[in-house]
């Protein structure tokens, strides 16, 4: 598992949720050069990084994005920021992001994520189908 900490960006997400379901399925045809992998917060790679973090092994309260060249993880808007930046059209969104003060992005993160249950219903048909397609991007 180390090895997969030092080689993949990754994206930790709660994978009971259908509004992060969706995320990913919105992030995978976007991420046009394949850097990231994705594994649910529930899943064995999701409970290393809990570990590795030092994690309530029942987190889920934000997605968690991994820079393996700084060996750091980054929560709420400072996650969806790096996933953005390394999103070849999105990377303007990621800039202004990175300009909001912290305090009032991850304001507007808790305001989805405590609502992002009744956001979108989770669709695991739809999920499977991601998964079938994507296979090798999922840890």
């Amino acid at each position: 598992m180390d090895q997969v900490f030092r080689e993949h960006h990754i994206i930790f997400y709660d994978g009971d949720c259908g509004f992060c379901n969706a995320s990913v399925r919105c992030i995978l045809p976007r991420d046009t050069h394949g850097i990231f992998r994705f594994a649910s917060l529930q899943s064995a790679a999701g409970t290393a990084v809990k570990e590795r973090l030092r994690l309530p092994p029942d987190y889920t309260q934000s997605l968690v994005a991994w820079d393996p060249a700084a060996q750091q993880a980054y929560y709420k808007s400072r996650a969806v920021a790096y996933i953005l930046k390394h999103l070849p059209r999105y990377k303007w969104l990621a800039f202004i992001l990175g300009i909001t003060p912290a305090f009032l992005a991850d304001a507007a993160y808790s305001i989805v994520a405590r609502y992002r249950r009744s956001l979108v219903r989770n669709n695991p048909s739809c999920d499977l189908r991601y998964r079938d397609v994507y296979r090798e991007r999922f840890l």
